[in-house]
């Protein structure tokens, strides 16, 4: 019988160092899913940022070309219209000019 407590005795410690144990390995185990959850936020919220950085910077692209474009489309009807009234300028001028000249015949 005394045999018998012995290995029950031995038997009882084993298994509550084997629990000892693994309570160990489930607190390291929790401590780690911890960790891990925490640096996948810190990236999530990262690239979350990012995109939205990337994001906003092709919206703000296309409006800069947009804007672009159209400033070089009144440029040149302002370049059109200018050079239109330097034409209708010269043939005033020319008309007066052919006036004056034929003035100066009387």
């Amino acid at each position: 019988m005394k045999e018998h407590e012995q290995q029950t005795t031995k038997r009882t410690y084993e298994l509550d160092m084997e629990g000892k144990q693994l309570l160990k390995q489930k607190t390291d185990l929790d401590n780690e899913m911890k960790q891990l959850d925490l640096q996948h936020g810190q990236t999530s919220e990262h690239h979350y940022d990012n995109t939205m950085f990337l994001m906003k910077d092709s919206k703000m692209e296309e409006e800069r070309k947009r804007r672009h474009e159209k400033q070089q489309e009144l440029n040149k009807d302002l370049v059109q219209k200018k050079v239109a009234e330097k034409d209708q300028l010269n043939k005033e001028l020319a008309d007066l000019h052919d006036r004056y000249m034929g003035m100066v015949d009387l």
